[in-house]
């Protein structure tokens, strides 16, 4: 057998692999892509536009970001603060701060950490106005195992806001700390 003929079948080869993973990694999956948990990397096979950047508020995610259990925390606080709608009209909204009985992990939900590490939640802020819950304010730690097994924090805090953009019940926007929030027009019209 010639040299180009080995290198041909070695080719062909690595493409019979790299089809084998992919179609292996979409089974059970009804459209062929790969539904990621919150935090998971997107694996190579993952249609790019199932997680959509938005340039200065964050990432959609169509099918909706799964938010910490706020049933395991108890209320700190609560009450009423000032926001802004797109004209500039201050509107009264509605909060309710809590706090975790326990330690609460999680996962990061960006999809661009490397490492997808542990955090640690420290509070959710729930905003909503008329009786309707349109975004939920996650305050996490980076979580660090020690040696007997405990968690411990390690950096800075971390925000990651959640928006329901259309009032489904969906909260389908993340964004970070550098993105200030808004109010959906759902919740004021």
């Amino acid at each position: 057998m010639s040299y180009v003929s080995k290198n041909i079948l070695v080719r062909i080869g690595t493409i019979v692999v790299g089809i084998v993973a992919v179609m292996s990694s979409c089974q059970g999956s009804s459209n062929g892509l790969i539904r990621n948990e919150i935090g998971s990397k997107p694996s190579p096979a993952e249609v790019v536009d199932e997680i959509v950047k938005i340039s200065g508020k964050g990432l959609v995610k169509k099918d909706g970001w799964r938010i910490p259990d706020s049933r395991e925390m108890n209320t700190s606080r609560s009450g009423t603060m000032k926001q802004y709608d797109k004209l500039g009209n201050v509107i009264l909204i509605d909060y309710v701060l809590q706090v975790p009985e326990s330690e609460m992990l999680a996962k990061d939900p960006l999809p661009d950490s490397d490492t997808m590490p542990q955090l640690i939640i420290r509070s959710v802020a729930i905003l909503s106005f008329g009786g309707k819950t349109y975004s939920f304010n996650v305050l996490a730690s980076t979580a660090t195992r020690n040696s007997d097994g405990k968690y411990s924090t390690a950096g800075p805090n971390l925000t990651y806001r959640y928006f329901d953009e259309d009032g489904d019940g969906v909260f389908e926007l993340l964004a970070d700390s550098s993105y200030p929030g808004h109010v959906p027009d759902w919740i004021l019209y």
